[in-house]
């Protein structure tokens, strides 16, 4: 029977340590999704940002980013592809409207999921 108590005992304290490891460790992941959500939902404003600023070269930059980000993401499901990517060259159409001639991204370079996959694969 004491073998059984100091058994259990051992068991309790291990979960008990293996719990404070796990909230430490849920609590540096919560920080890490605060820092990707502010880099993602707030890449448009720092785009619009850097337009104000005159610096339309790094705002270029971000927007080719984001849009592969997305173009990546949506090719993941070809019906998501065919429904949203007019949507989304319309999207950066617009957005790249605001810096102006000579800024572009060739949108027919990637139009159809099999040019994205041949990469991603």
């Amino acid at each position: 029977m004491e073998n059984i108590a100091f058994f259990t005992s051992i068991i309790i304290i291990a979960f008990g340590v293996l719990q404070i490891i796990l909230f430490f460790k849920v609590w540096g992941m919560t920080n890490d999704v605060r820092k990707i959500k502010n880099k993602t939902v707030n890449s448009f404003n720092e785009a619009h940002k850097q337009i104000i600023l005159g610096n339309k070269d790094k705002a270029f930059e971000i927007y080719q980013r984001l849009y592969v980000e997305e173009l990546i993401k949506i090719s993941e499901l070809k019906l998501d592809f065919e429904e949203n990517y007019p949507k989304l060259v319309e999207r950066y159409k617009y957005e790249l409207s605001k810096l102006g001639e000579g800024y572009s991204i060739d949108f027919s370079e990637y139009n159809e999921i099999h040019k994205i996959r041949r990469i991603t694969d």
